[in-house]
């Protein structure tokens, strides 16, 4: 029995209204421990798995899990490798395919939660990715996601949007031979992600979130960007994929190529011009999370 299920049965995170709270730890496939949170109604109509962003971590998401739950959904999101709770080298994996280890064995996780496979009895499944979680997400779409409802990819990692000084990109690649996991300033700031100032407080006092970025993890994500990019007519899954008009990080236009290109008969795009980056944090996101449950609803 794992972790996460040992401290699910002892319920001493007590339930607040109505919705119980819990966490715990889940292991990689290489023994990496991997934190866990999650958030239960009392009659779930499905599961949401949630995959965060470069560089955020679970506890950024405890208003994401809370309207998920309020609205019927038992909703779980994990610590990637190297993010706030979890073990490993900060913002770093020594593979790209360690970070889908990670996601493999929490959707396997929420199969559990699920009940099953739907053809078993089982609840719906959907995972909704942000931004280094979306393109994550895509990427393990276009391999065997066979159990997966469908996918909600928020502001989705495919072509970072700010420039990078040419020095600081030479730089990363010299020392990334050597040192791929050496930490290196982030260009992006706490502004960038949204405009709402009690998360932009959150976001510039929390101590778990990185202000560093790693050469390994760079590189290996614009591989993986082109490479969504390039196969997005093969991911059929049923997407919803909202994105910010003024995001500063991700490229909207890539956004919206990589929503045309998609290979899948049921997919929706929503673009919010005022907003940044982080959509679910942004002020205004009430609309937002209206997309979501109402999308999420109807497949259910």
């Amino acid at each position: 029995m794992e972790d996460w299920e040992r401290r699910a049965e002892s319920a001493d995170v007590p339930a607040r209204g109505g919705l119980t709270h819990l966490e715990g730890t889940l292991t990689s496939r290489d023994g990496t421990e991997l934190y866990t949170r999650s958030v239960r109604p009392p009659q779930p109509l499905a599961v949401v798995g949630i995959v965060h962003g470069y560089g955020d971590h679970a506890g950024c998401y405890g208003e994401v899990l809370e309207r998920l739950a309020a609205a019927g959904f038992e909703a779980h999101v994990v610590d990637l490798r190297g993010h706030g709770r979890s073990g490993g080298r900060r913002g770093f994996a020594r593979r790209w395919t360690d970070f889908l280890d990670d996601l493999q064995v929490f959707i396997e996780r929420l199969r559990r939660a699920a009940g099953g496979p739907l053809q078993s009895g089982g609840r719906p499944l959907f995972m909704l990715g942000q931004s280094h979680g979306a393109l994550l997400l895509a990427h393990a779409g276009l391999n065997d996601l066979e159990e997966v409802r469908g996918l909600v990819l928020t502001s989705p990692y495919l072509r970072f949007a700010l420039p990078v000084p040419a020095w600081k990109l030479s730089a990363g690649r010299l020392i990334g031979y050597a040192l791929p996991w050496f930490p290196m300033r982030t260009e992006i700031r706490a502004e960038m992600l949204t405009s709402d100032a009690s998360m932009l407080a959150l976001a510039r006092s929390d101590p778990l979130r990185l202000q560093i970025v790693t050469p390994g993890w760079f590189f290996a994500a614009q591989e993986a960007q082109a490479v969504a990019l390039a196969r997005a007519p093969d991911l059929r899954l049923p997407a919803l994929i909202i994105q910010g008009g003024r995001d500063p990080v991700t490229d909207p236009a890539a956004t919206e190529a990589f929503f045309h290109r998609l290979g899948s008969e049921d997919k929706t795009y929503r673009c919010f011009p005022e907003m940044r980056h982080e959509t679910l944090r942004e002020s205004g996101r009430q609309e937002v999370w209206e997309t979501i449950v109402d999308w999420l609803r109807r497949r259910c």
